[in-house]
């Protein structure tokens, strides 16, 4: 028997912080693959975007031919927490709320014009990711929903997260 598993979770340190037992890992963890982010592998935004473009046009019967230059550039730049699903679900909503068969930036409705409240949306520490966490739930005066938004993480997310920086009575 084989089992296959898959987490978004560093391992290593769930270990190390008694959160997953070490035995169990050792155990599970006869080969590794790990997945790099759709921000580390540029060269298959456009043909992803390009890909679900066409599956949402046939899919929502919506004409529709393309990206815009300045739209394919915001996808490139930005770091794309959500991964696939994000790009996935970004480009469905654009296909839907398209004006013209061009898909325009703001059709994307990606947001990199700083409302954010100056959340660090891509923090590469766990102290920048604490940080960023307080910053979202002071701008949305402790409600975690609006928090999870900003931050462009699910809530449930959000919440397993408090728990691990001890947030949770704050």
């Amino acid at each position: 028997m084989r089992i296959v598993a898959a987490t978004n979770e560093d391992l290593q340190l769930a270990i190390k912080e008694k959160r997953f037992r070490e035995d169990l890992y050792h155990r599970l963890c006869e080969f590794e693959i790990a997945m790099p982010s759709l921000h580390e592998c540029p060269e298959d935004i456009l043909p992803l975007a390009e890909h679900f473009r066409e599956k949402f046009s046939k899919e929502l019967r919506k004409q529709t031919e393309g990206f815009t230059p300045e739209a394919a550039r915001l996808m490139l730049s930005y770091r794309w927490p959500g991964n696939v699903r994000e790009l996935l679900n970004k480009v469905k909503r654009a296909v839907l709320m398209a004006r013209q068969p061009v898909i325009e930036a703001a059709e994307l409705n990606i947001r990199t014009d700083g409302t954010d409240g100056g959340v660090n949306l891509f923090p590469e520490t766990e102290a920048e990711e604490k940080l960023s966490i307080l910053k979202a739930l002071k701008a949305s005066g402790g409600h975690r929903r609006k928090a999870a938004e900003t931050l462009h993480i699910d809530p449930s997310t959000l919440y397993r997260k408090m728990k691990k920086y001890g947030l949770l009575d704050k």
